[in-house]
């Protein structure tokens, strides 16, 4: 007399079958995290090269007989910090009375560990002091 066979899974095909699932659960959790956290980073940067362009805004709009070197700091609610600098630009000798300036802005944001930074220069004339 033969027995007949018994269908279904086995106790190890269950648990192999659980393991991978747990696996590709926790790589998919991950990968969402990390997805997460990219885009508060990219929003970081996007709200620091706004306020950027908003200093640099500032100093292109400055007259060109009140444009003179100089370097000013502050802060933004205090989360992001700014510093904007105006220099000569090197090796320009200030021809017929018009000189060219370095315009740039930094605006930097979190703490010491992951400190970031957005950069911003450009070039402008303005006369002789």
């Amino acid at each position: 007399m033969s027995r007949p066979r018994q269908r279904g899974f086995s106790l190890i095909e269950v648990l192999v079958a659980f393991a991978i699932l747990a696996l590709a659960v926790s790589v998919i959790f991950s990968l969402f995290a990390t997805g997460l956290r990219n885009t508060a980073v990219a929003g970081e940067y996007g709200v620091a090269l706004a306020l950027a362009e908003s200093k640099m805004a500032v100093l292109q709009g400055m007259d060109a007989a009140r444009l003179e070197p100089q370097l000013q700091e502050g802060s933004f609610d205090g989360a992001y910090h700014w510093r904007s600098e105006v220099r000569p630009a090197a090796g320009d000798s200030g021809v017929a009375g018009v000189a060219l300036y370095v315009l740039a802005v930094r605006v930097s944001w979190g703490g010491t560990a992951r400190s970031r930074s957005v950069d911003l220069s450009t070039l402008r004339l303005g006369r002789l002091p």
